[in-house]
C-alpha cells in the first residue's frame, strides 16, 4: 500500500509541477469536523492519511452498498438470458436458490429445473447471433405457456433496478425532451416523441408521416391560386 501510493504520489507531483502547482499541507487544527485532520510528518504522509485512505474507504463503502447481497441475488437472474445460459456448457443455474428467493412469484416452482434444461436446449441449437442477449429481448422471445417460470423470472429480471439499466437509460432521456420550451405538450405527444428518441435506430418514412398528418388534419386543404386560369 505505501509503495504503490508513493509511486502515484510522485507521479501526481510531477504532473502538478507542469502546471506550476506545488503540493501544500493544510493547517492541522485541534478540532476539525469538516475534513480529515490526521497528523502527518511530511507531505506524502499527509496526502496518504487525509486524502487517499478516506477516498478508498468511501469507494469501498459505496461498492459494498451498491453490490449488496440482494443486488447480487437479483443480478444472478441474468444467467437466464439465452446468450449467457448457453455459454455455461451444460452448467445450469442454481434452481434451489432461485426457488427460495422467488417462490411466491413462480407459478410452478417444482418444474423450474426441467424448464431450465429445456430452455437451454432450445437455444443451444441456434447460432450465437440469434440468441437474445438482454433480459428484455429474452422476455419477448420466451413463450409463457412453455416456460411459465422462466417467463416470470425474466419479467422480474427486466424490471428490478439492479438489472434494468436499459430502462433507466430510456427514462433518463426525458430530461432532454421535456424542456421548458416543450412544457405545454400533451402526454400523448411526449410519449410519441420519447419513442422516436429512444428507438432512434428505427427508420421513419417522412413522406408517410406527412401524408398521415394531412389525412388527420383536413382543415389544412391545398387551395389552388386564384391567378391561375
Amino acid at each position: 500500500m505505501d509503495e504503490k501510493f508513493s509511486h502515484g504520489y510522485k507521479h501526481a507531483v510531477r504532473v502538478a509541477r507542469n502546471v506550476n502547482v506545488n503540493p501544500t499541507m493544510r493547517r492541522v487544527a485541534g478540532r476539525q469536523i469538516h475534513r480529515c485532520n490526521a497528523p502527518a510528518d511530511n507531505l506524502e504522509q499527509y496526502y496518504q492519511r487525509n486524502v487517499a485512505v478516506p477516498l478508498i474507504n468511501h469507494i469501498k463503502a459505496e461498492l459494498d452498498e451498491q453490490f449488496s447481497d440482494l443486488s447480487v441475488l437479483a443480478s444472478s437472474l441474468l444467467c437466464l438470458v439465452p446468450s449467457v445460459l448457453c455459454d455455461r456448457a451444460g452448467d445450469l443455474p442454481n434452481a434451489d436458490e432461485i426457488i427460495n428467493s422467488y417462490k411466491d412469484d413462480l407459478p410452478s416452482p417444482e418444474l423450474l429445473r426441467q424448464e431450465l434444461l429445456r430452455f437451454q436446449i432450445r437455444y443451444s441449437s441456434k447460432p450465437k447471433e440469434d440468441r437474445p442477449n438482454t433480459a428484455a429481448k429474452a422476455l419477448k422471445s420466451c413463450d409463457d405457456d412453455l416456460f411459465p417460470n422462466i417467463y416470470a423470472l425474466l419479467k422480474i429480471c427486466a424490471t428490478i433496478p439492479a438489472t434494468s439499466c436499459e430502462c433507466e437509460r430510456s427514462a433518463s432521456s426525458l430530461r432532454r425532451l421535456y424542456t421548458y420550451n416543450r412544457a405545454c405538450m400533451s402526454q400523448e405527444r411526449l410519449s410519441s416523441l420519447a419513442l422516436m428518441h429512444i428507438h432512434y435506430q428505427v427508420k421513419i418514412d417522412l413522406d408517410e408521416v406527412v401524408n398521415l398528418f394531412a389525412t388527420k388534419h383536413l382543415r389544412r386543404l391545398e387551395l389552388g391560386t386564384i391567378l391561375r386560369d
